[in-house]
This record gives C-alpha cells, structure tokens and sequence, in this order.
C-alpha cells in the first residue's frame, strides 16, 4: 500500500468509516501474530492477543498521532498485551531476567563454518523446525528484539519506541540474540571435515600478532554493530583489518549474516505461527 493509499484510509477511519480500518490493518495481521507468539509460545493465545490489539487499536485510534507509524504503534499495542498476560503468570519474573540478561556478555563457543549452506537445506521441514526450536530457545527479552529488528526489520530506535526501552539495550539483546541463533543452529551444518578452531587459530596467530589492531573480543562485542554499520569509521576500519587475519571471528561475522538472510525468509511464518490465521475482521468494539 501506497503512503497516499494509506494517509487515505487513516483520514476516512478519523471520520468514522470504520470498515476501512480492517484494510489498514489486514497486511500487518501476520507479522502481530508472530510477535505475540514469539512473546507467549502459544498460538491460540497470540491469537486472542492479536484480535485484542485490533479492538483496541481500533477504540483509540485518535492516539494515533503519525500516520507513517501505524505499523509500529499496532506492535507496540500488541507487546504490551503479551506483556500482561506473561505478568499474570510470572509476576516481576520478567524485569529481573532483564536487568540479569542486559549485565551480562554472551561469549560464542561453536564457530564450525556453515556459510556455504546448501541450497536444498534451506527446502527441508526439519531446518525450519530447527529455526523455529532456536527462536523459542531465546529468552523472551532477546527473542522480541530479534523478531522486531531482524525478522519484522524494525530499525533500533522503532523497536526502542516499541518495546520502551533505550536503544543501548536494544542492541545489546540483539547482538546476544544473534549469537544465540547461530549457534543454536550451527550443529545442523557443521562440517565433520573442517580443520578444529584451536587448529586454525594457532595457524592465523603470527599474522594475527603482527597486524593486531583489535582483539578477537573486541570484534566479537561489536560483529551486530559492524553488521549494521553502526561503527564510527575508525572503529570499523580496525575490525576489518582484524577480520582479514582471523578466520574464526571472520567465520562469525559470515555466519551470522547467513542467519540473518535466513530469518528473513517468509518461511519463518510456517506452523504454529499460521495456524490460527481466523477471520477477525467480522469482530466489533
């Protein structure tokens, strides 16, 4: 849709054709559900959730003050409903894991090389079921951010406005997100052949000790920065210096650009997160 065909619809929705909010809203149905059930792990429930959001979306739709972020604004909706159900089951449960989950740095163990994945994996049931395993294996706060930012490709600071938190810890839960998902699913790749990793990193360290500008855990704390281009150049420059003589933090770096090719596949929306795509548009305030 078109940001005229939109901007449109919003004004007849202010004067009252409330029909035309159903439209507005339909394409973005997808992407809610999988948000609250990427929060709540049950799909009838994310459901509920999302058919809650509408309603609701729909009652105070005055609020809606920038029509450029109706998408954001339904996601936020839908969060903070997910967030009061997970409360009513977990009461505190979910600001202390926060506050333990943004203290704490997640050091990679497994760096097999899986960057040239075979294109017929990528057609089988069982990876998708492994994509899915490794998306519920994050930890609520991490798995929103992912989904948000990589799978819905939110930017930082829409996902900051969304989940109301600082942007600081919205990169720092997505750098520990993606680090989890790779390796969550590098067993599914690793190559019974290649060379071990201590192997190679005795074989890169003369060249490593000679041009070493950054350390590996300096390149390693800042790899989803670096992916994003969110370095100031100097910083950036060293990394890829540092990146030219180190296979195992190159091996990282390009692993875990290929989980991110991956999340973006609309297969990710498969089972359980489709299975209850019902006919919500006949509900009413």
């Amino acid at each position: 849709m078109t940001p005229k065909a939109t901007g449109d619809l919003i004004q007849r929705i202010k004067a009252g054709d409330k029909e035309s909010f159903w439209h507005l809203a339909e394409p973005h149905y997808k992407s809610l559900l999988l948000t609250a059930y990427s929060l709540l792990r049950d799909a009838d429930e994310a459901a509920e959730v999302v058919q809650e959001t509408m309603l609701k979306a729909l009652k105070n739709f005055d609020q809606l003050k920038d029509t450029e972020r109706f998408r954001a604004w339904l996601t936020s909706i839908a969060i903070n409903e997910a967030r009061q159900r997970i409360r009513k089951r977990h009461p505190e449960v979910q600001d202390m894991e926060a506050s333990a989950q943004d203290s704490k740095e997640f050091v990679p163990r497994d760096y097999a090389d899986w960057r040239d994945i075979p294109s017929d994996a990528l057609e089988k049931k069982e990876f998708w079921d492994a994509v899915h395993s490794a998306l519920e294996s994050l930890s609520p706060i991490c798995r929103e951010v992912f989904v948000l930012r990589d799978i819905q490709h939110f930017t930082i600071s829409e996902a900051a406005r969304i989940l109301d938190i600082p942007e600081a810890n919205v990169s720092l839960r997505l750098h520990r997100a993606r680090l989890q998902m790779r390796e969550l699913l590098t067993p599914l790749f690793r190559d019974p052949v290649s060379p071990w990793i201590p192997l190679v990193m005795m074989a890169d360290m003369p060249a490593m000790m000679l041009h070493r500008v950054v350390r590996c855990k300096t390149a390693i704390r800042e790899l989803s920065k670096y992916i994003d281009s969110q370095l100031d150049p100097t910083l950036r420059n060293k990394i890829e210096n540092h990146l030219k003589y180190c296979r195992r933090c190159k091996i990282l770096l390009d692993t875990t650009r290929k989980l991110l090719y991956i999340v973006a596949d609309e297969r990710v929306f498969l089972p359980p997160f489709t299975s209850n795509l019902t006919d919500w548009r006949g509900f009413q305030e």
